[in-house]
């Protein structure tokens, strides 16, 4: 079971997973007294700390497996509660830039998360996600040799240690057989990775190559065969000692070398990580109530903080965006003469372990109560065990048309990446309605889900267009 409601797909195909759903933990919290308004705000934050916890608790934790039993995706989701009920969709949640399509709880999913990556742009800019990864300090925790590398590699001249070295792989899983491998030097890193995590530069050494784009490892990463960890908001945690579960040392470390390498003070960067968090879930909220769009761009020049807007030579270089330049003084009261505010007439209520941490400067700045109810730091994991697993996985079969679009030559089955193409159409339907099963199949036991279900059903949209729809559900494994 993964930590956001609903995993990220792209039309045609089409997966829901519902876990816990934690919003009806909230809504019942709603008939408290102290809790009962009539509309909330709820932003829930998944994070490694209950996650651990929660996985622990309901899942067979199988050694060989690693990191893999303990880290999911982890993620920030928005819903508006009406009336102690959550609203909902008829076009699905929003999960990042996309509708789910998937009649469900309406609400927001972005890539915000306890394993949230950590790293540069192209102009050395902070990155803060959408790439999720195994924190260092439960990498080194796991394994003590981690830790003397990071050491030895603080001790470097900054050329030297550059953050390439702070990116690890390793081994989540032993693949079941070699055809879970399908090239020579997908099998040769396999090898490596047996003996323990490798930084992604020492890779590179071992396996000869120049660049990471010349190791097959997106599969890999696809399958849950390989995994990456890597500076997180939570190595953040343990240095700020808001968590100390694993090793803050190696975490302390770590954050020297990614800010050596930038030439900047630990406490600045680590400031500025957290100003971004605020920033992308204050940035939710706000789309997620106006339903409008808000493209989010450079903070200086949003703000015109060097003073460049009064010179028409370099007025160029000033972001003229309205919309983005009030976001920006709102929360950073930038302007001398103009102060700007957004304000939500509502509490927010938040779940989660790193609630505390995240939501209030984002309360500060919507000048709203943040309510954390008792306990909110496991709600989460309580929905895990009470909860089920659905998912929902959709093929579409459509006609190969002449140019005129008079003759038909073949019919699709288009699964999402792959395309296959058939003579007949009773082919293409039996062929939709197989790979449907057992792709539902695969990704609710991938999701937790102790012996699902599978039903299928075929929707027609006309034009020897169809619909082939597989949902699988059960309940979520739990330990013995």
């Amino acid at each position: 079971m993964t930590g956001g409601w609903l995993r990220k797909t792209l039309s045609p195909k089409r997966v829901q997973t519902i876990g816990f759903n934690a919003l009806r933990l909230v809504s019942l919290l709603t008939v408290l007294p102290i809790l009962a308004v009539v509309v909330y705000i709820v932003v829930v934050l998944t994070v490694l700390f209950f996650f651990f916890q929660a996985e622990d608790g309901i899942r067979d934790l199988v050694r060989s497996r690693g990191l893999g039993d303990v880290y999911k995706r982890q993620t920030t989701d928005i819903a508006l509660i009406v009336d102690g009920q959550v609203t909902v969709s008829e076009e699905g949640a929003t999960v990042g830039d996309y509708k789910t399509s998937v009649k469900a709880a309406n609400l927001l999913s972005i890539a915000l998360g306890g394993d949230s990556h950590i790293g540069l742009g192209h102009d050395k800019e902070i990155l803060l996600g959408p790439e999720r990864v195994t924190p260092l300090a439960y990498l080194a925790w796991q394994y003590p040799q981690v830790h003397r590398q990071i050491k030895a590699l603080a001790l470097r001249t900054w050329s030297q240690a550059t953050p390439e070295w702070l990116e690890y792989w390793f081994l989540l899983r032993d693949p079941s057989s070699v055809k879970d491998l399908h090239s020579t030097r997908e099998q040769e890193l396999v090898n490596l990775l047996r003996d323990g995590p490798r930084a992604v530069p020492e890779i590179l050494k071992e396996l000869k190559l120049l660049h990471v784009a010349q190791v097959a490892v997106p599969e890999l990463f696809r399958q849950e065969i390989v995994g990456r960890a890597g500076l997180t908001s939570t190595d953040l945690m343990h240095i700020e000692g808001r968590y100390d579960l694993w090793d803050a040392e190696t975490s302390a470390l770590a954050w020297k070398v990614f800010c050596q390498f930038q030439f900047r003070d630990v406490d600045e960067v680590r400031r500025e990580v957290w100003s971004q968090a605020s920033e992308m879930i204050l940035h939710a909220v706000l789309t997620f109530l106006s339903e409008r769009p808000l493209q989010l761009g450079d903070r200086d020049r949003s703000l015109d903080r060097n003073g460049r807007g009064g010179d028409r030579a370099l007025r160029g270089s000033q972001d003229n965006d309205m919309a983005r330049w009030f976001f920006y003084n709102s929360l950073y009261h930038a302007h001398p003469h103009l102060e700007t505010n957004i304000r939500l007439t509502k509490p927010i209520i938040g779940i989660g372990a790193p609630a505390s941490i995240f939501l209030p400067p984002v309360a500060e700045a919507l000048h709203t109560e943040l309510l954390l109810p008792d306990h909110h730091q496991v709600a989460n994991a309580v929905g895990a065990i009470a909860g089920s697993v659905m998912v929902e996985e959709e093929l579409l079969v459509y006609p190969q048309l002449s140019r005129s679009g008079l003759e038909v030559f073949g019919y699709f089955v288009q699964a999402h990446d792959e395309r296959y193409e058939f003579e007949e159409l009773g082919e293409a339907l039996a062929q939709a309605r197989t790979l449907s099963q057992q792709r539902a199949l695969g990704a609710a036991l991938r999701s937790g889900a102790d012996n699902p279900q599978v039903s299928v059903e075929e929707l027609t949209d006309g034009l020897d267009t169809y619909r082939i729809r597989a949902r699988a559900v059960g309940n979520p494994r739990l330990t013995r």
